[in-house]
């Protein structure tokens, strides 16, 4: 039997794609259209006795045993003389994928995988009569996106019998995991596992597996300290690791749980311990918890933050500036008084007075701007970029295109967020201010997450379905007739939000939560709701951005309780994770949140988390990561940047008054302004293409 994507197996599972295969058999990543959520489905084409014996053996192993670290078994039926288990879904990498990609592993981190395998296997072992894994090694190991290990593939366990001696028939091993009793000379047990979980932490802090045990027997070699592979690794568990591994079962621990309760003595007990610098990449976990600043209206749930204390993640800039005094272009004795500052060509010259009673804004330029630091009366020169030139009246001159600004808001009855739009102009003094505000919604139910279609006459939300139960969905209006009902687009199960629309306007990218447990999963629609794609399967993933030349998709990855920028590129059908900053593992970009990319672009605006802080940041895109910018302080809460159709002003939300308001500011963190001061919640600005 062939099993296809969207084949139907057993009137119940439905095959997404494989994810491994073999001669004899293969896994296959399906939907349980009955449990609605994602299971792996192991073949065995294999019609041999003894195969299918050892098939259905592990898949009674499976079924008798409940530990978080292990797989359960949900099914197991036989079809067309091939036999299929139906397990748990287990996303991410192995520990093998990741030790080939990355080389070794952090102490810290490998002594934590440590003590929850320790937890499992010794679960195993407590059976009656006991289990034995038989094949622990970096391959069999799993890494879920809450950051667990799951111990998988039984093909080869036994449940033990004192008497028995492993037959030569029977054997199964992994040269340099397998201890000498399991190539078939004498009896296997607990201590077999011990040694090959041994094996495994040494391979994860060498970066390279221990010599086979046979060839060490028989004197061919010798088994090289840790130690000298990691001169990182503290001498005791270096020592603990290598007595694991000794030949004479006698000579190990006398469980698992005492191995590794001697490797956390001596590694937290260590001078020379190193702390964990990094944290490898894996399948992705929950994100920190920016949804409550972000709007207690947003209903994508979110996790615990995780603090990171790193030294380039802080401001390196804080400098006085408001009330902004802007000179009129020709050239007045101000100006002229201020020329012996260094001027760079091109760029747009402000003349700033900065008061000694106005607030301090952490703001730090582009590297092209000159900037002078002020005592509290002194006037500077800024040299802003792609700035637009002062104004030339004390009236109001339209910015970002004279487009609509759409955000969402309860200023109308103090409970309910409703879509609101208006213009932003500014003002003689150079401030934006915000003008021609307009009510557009007035339904029941919150309305979140707001976006454009490219040619502005479109605009989706996220709000309340209208099937009971289902969380929120995506919706469309036309903005030119909102009396029109609006098209509920995505309808599903769990929350759908953070809609964002292709430069071409044919496909809409948002992100589920909840549909296959709790998790974050990226999805891809056509406007009229047909050909519905998942884009996640192995990673969390969420806030996706198209690129305006659609050569990749941009998006938010989320590793061992962090989250990274990353993209997928469109010559492979955006089906493979890269990281954006490709040069390090966790990007210098800190903790990314809410990402929006320049109509033109050449920047990324996202929001920065930094435990409790959240700052709009900016990054230009060409430099991978390298070239990153603070634009807000980190004395505020500030986020969901949205960029002008001209890429030259960014909106966002700001909490610095107390509740949200929309703020809008030039493209390097200048003119601060607030564009919303009535009262209520004003929040997730979108800016009309």
């Amino acid at each position: 039997m062939e099993l296809t994507a969207d084949s139907i197996l057993h009137d119940r599972y439905r095959i997404i794609r494989p994810l491994g295969q073999g001669g004899m058999g293969a896994v296959y990543l399906a939907d349980d259209l009955t449990l609605e959520q994602p299971v792996a489905v192991k073949v065995n084409r294999d019609p041999s006795e003894g195969s299918a014996r050892q098939f259905l053996r592990e898949a009674r192993l499976l079924a008798a045993l409940r530990h978080s670290g292990l797989p359960r078994v949900i099914d197991y039926f036989i079809l067309d003389s091939q036999q299929f288990l139906v397990m748990d879904y287990i996303p991410g990498e192995d520990l093998e994928q990741m030790i080939q990609s990355q080389g070794r592993q952090p102490l810290a981190i490998v002594m934590d995988w440590a003590t929850q395998l320790a937890s499992a296997i010794e679960y195993m072992h407590g059976q009656q009569p006991p289990v034995i894994h038989r094949d622990i090694k970096p391959a069999n190991i799993k890494l879920t996106p809450q950051g667990k290990v799951i111990l998988v593939d039984f093909g080869i366990a036994k449940v033990t019998d004192s008497s028995q001696v492993t037959a030569t028939g029977a054997m199964g091993y992994t040269p340099g995991y397998a201890p000498p009793e399991q190539y078939g000379r004498a009896r296997t047990g607990p201590w077999s596992d011990q040694y090959a979980l041994a094996a495994t932490l040494y391979t994860l802090l060498s970066g390279q597996k221990p010599a086979d045990s046979v060839q060490r027997v028989v004197g061919q070699t010798e088994l090289t300290p840790l130690h000298e592979l990691n001169p990182h690794i503290p001498a005791g568990v270096s020592a603990a690791i290598e007595r694991a591994l000794s030949i004479k079962t006698d000579e190990r621990f006398s469980s698992v749980t005492s191995f590794v309760c001697a490797l956390n003595s001596a590694a937290s007990g260590a001078d020379n311990a190193p702390a964990p610098s990094r944290e490898v990449l894996i399948a992705p976990p929950a994100a920190p918890d920016d949804a409550t600043q972000r709007s207690a209206a947003h209903a994508m749930p979110a996790a615990k933050p995780v603090v990171k204390s790193r030294s380039w993640m802080l401001p390196v800039i804080v400098a006085a500036i408001v009330l902004i005094t802007v000179v009129v272009v020709g050239g007045y004795s101000l100006l002229r008084g201020a020329s012996k500052v260094p001027q760079a060509t091109g760029a747009a010259t402000l003349v700033v007075t900065a008061p000694s009673e106005t607030p301090a804004i952490a703001a730090t330029p582009l590297p092209s701007a000159t900037q002078v630091i002020p005592s509290p009366t002194d006037t500077i020169v800024h040299q802003l970029p792609n700035t637009p030139e002062p104004l030339p009246t004390a009236g109001l001159l339209p910015v970002g295109k004279e487009r609509l600004l759409a955000f969402a808001s309860d200023r109308a009855d103090g409970a309910t967020l409703q879509i609101w739009v208006m213009r932003v102009g500014q003002r003689s003094d150079g401030k934006l201010e915000g003008y021609d505000l307009k009510q557009i919604t007035n339904s029941p139910g919150d309305k979140t997450d707001l976006a454009w279609s490219p040619d502005g006459t479109r605009l989706l939300y996220s709000a309340p379905s209208d099937i009971p139960g289902n969380g929120l969905d995506i919706f469309m209006m036309d903005i030119a007739n909102p009396d029109a009902p609006p098209l509920n687009l995505i309808r599903l199960k769990g929350d759908d939000a953070e809609a964002n629309w292709s430069a071409d306007g044919k496909r809409i990218a948002f992100t589920n939560f909840g549909r296959f447990q709790e998790v974050y999963a990226i999805y891809s629609v056509r406007p009229d709701g047909s050909e519905l794609t998942r884009i996640s399967f192995d990673y969390q993933e969420r806030y996706p951005n198209w690129l305006p030349d659609m050569r990749a998709l941009v998006y938010v990855i989320m590793a061992s309780g962090h989250q990274y920028l990353y993209q997928r590129d469109q010559n492979e059908n955006y089906a493979t994770p890269q990281p954006y900053d490709s040069r390090e593992i966790f990007g210098r970009m800190g903790e990314v949140a809410e990402p929006a990319i320049s109509p033109d672009g050449a920047y990324v605006a996202y929001t920065r988390l930094d435990g409790g802080i959240r700052q709009v940041y900016m990054v230009e895109f060409g430099s991978r990561g390298g070239n990153v910018f603070p634009l807000t302080p980190d004395t505020t809460s500030d986020g969901d940047p949205t960029w002008s159709p001209d890429s030259q002003w960014i909106a966002y939300t700001s909490e610095r008054g107390g509740n949200p308001d929309i703020f809008g500011m030039s493209k390097n963190g200048k003119l601060q302004s607030n564009l919303t001061t009535a009262p209520g919640r004003d929040l997730m600005p979108a800016w009309q293409p």
